[in-house]
């Protein structure tokens, strides 16, 4: 649920352009989908963080470092003034704690000695936009997965994370017969 939809149909764009094939898509979380990557049930996955274990040979390759944004809707825009200092005391949707992002904004926040008001924390990125939509609170989110709503006005930057990013890798596992596809797609899709 953290990844992003629109990385999502990037990715089977590309796996159609190259063959015609048949795709299945499954979420869940990464422990769940690395088992079954090593399990050759799974061809591809794509998460925010390299895998650790050593029992099977997982290889990884970044495809993208997202700059994280903070969004809320037009109430929050007089925030933009004296960023990120301006945000002290003010409502958040934050992803969950075992989330990459989570602890790529509790650092900048702690750095900038930046209390916030966590009303919400959600796993799924499109609950956090959702939340922010309605004017509860602002999140933070990678510039990818608010573009539409930016462009549409419904949500506004109010300010970049400075060098806080999110890190989408591609996994696959080493087998004796690989996926065509999944293979010339592992060597050659980046966002």
């Amino acid at each position: 649920d953290t990844i992003p939809k629109h990385l999502t149909l990037q990715l089977v764009k590309a796996a159609i352009r190259l063959s015609k094939c048949s795709i299945s898509i499954h979420e869940g979380r990464s422990a769940e989908l690395l088992a079954q990557l090593k399990d050759h049930k799974t061809d591809l996955v794509i998460t925010n963080m390299i895998p650790t274990t050593t029992e099977v040979n997982f290889f990884h390759r970044r495809i993208a470092k997202l700059p994280l944004w903070v969004v809320g809707d037009r109430s929050f825009c007089k925030l933009k003034k004296n960023f990120p200092f301006s945000l002290e005391g003010q409502p958040f949707v934050m992803p969950t704690n075992d989330s990459c992002v989570r602890k790529e904004i509790d650092s900048f926040f702690k750095h900038h000695q930046i209390t916030t008001d966590i009303v919400a924390e959600a796993q799924d990125v499109m609950v956090q936009k959702l939340i922010a939509l309605e004017g509860i609170g602002m999140t933070v989110v990678p510039e990818f997965a608010v573009k539409e709503f930016l462009k549409n006005r419904r949500l506004f930057l109010i300010g970049m994370i400075d060098d806080a990013y999110e890190d989408l890798f591609l996994v696959s596992a080493s087998r004796r017969i690989e996926n065509p596809i999944a293979a010339e797609i592992m060597k050659t899709f980046k966002i």
